[in-house]
């Protein structure tokens, strides 16, 4: 029983505390997670204050670090980065996350207008075009090819990952399905995409060449 009161003392800096007499040795100079001079694990009070102060000041720069990678992968390494397939399958659903968070941001925005217009549409889009016109034709294609190259960057990854031409396969493919759905159909067009899709996703890293999962790090 003793021992657990004692360990409790030691990880709490409240209980701590309790039993030392006010204008004692160590009075005014505790540090939390400390019992007198050394904390709770072997290390002088100062050093383990000055290690969560560290923690505390490192924290933002490292959540600033993994933006800084996530944009790497998106809008880096145009010609040298690869990405096996898991990684890949990852950041192709936060890009489809984000068009479909916008997509919906639209649809609530055009039924707010819609609702407050009464019902009519044509007045709605006037009164969004009036208000938000501008804003939306700067915005909005300037996001959609932002996510488009973003798209085409880690599709160009995964094919280099494969063994293959990173932006060249990329031109082939976009070509291909472009002649398919201008000479033949659009829904064969969109079944070539989703074959490319898949294959992206199942074909392991250097299958087709040199490259391989093992540098897949984009």
């Amino acid at each position: 029983m003793m021992a657990v009161i004692g360990r409790f003392s030691c990880h709490n800096p409240l209980a701590s505390g309790l039993g030392e007499p006010p204008g004692g040795e160590d009075a005014g100079g505790s540090l939390p997670f400390s019992s007198g001079k050394r904390s709770c694990f072997g290390i002088p009070a100062v050093e383990a204050a000055q290690r969560i102060r560290l923690s505390d000041i490192t924290a933002v720069p490292s959540v600033v670090g993994r933006s800084a990678f996530m944009l790497r992968v998106y809008f880096g390494e145009l010609r040298e980065g690869r990405l096996a397939r898991l990684p890949y399958l990852g950041y192709w659903a936060l890009l489809a996350l984000i068009m479909l968070l916008i997509a919906v941001g639209i649809g609530f925005a055009v039924g707010m207008a819609q609702d407050m217009s009464g019902g009519d549409m044509q007045q709605a889009q006037t009164m969004l075009q009036e208000k938000y016109g501008l804003a939306a034709a700067i915005l909005l294609p300037l996001f959609g090819a932002l996510l488009l190259f973003a798209n085409l960057n880690i599709m160009a990854k995964r094919i280099r990952d494969i063994g293959l031409p990173g932006w060249l396969g990329v031109l082939a493919l976009v070509v291909v399905s472009i002649l398919l759905s201008s000479m033949v159909s659009q829904d064969i067009a969109g079944l070539f995409d989703t074959i490319v899709w898949v294959l992206l996703l199942v074909m392991p890293g250097g299958s087709a060449g040199e490259a391989g999962e093992g540098q897949a790090a984009a």
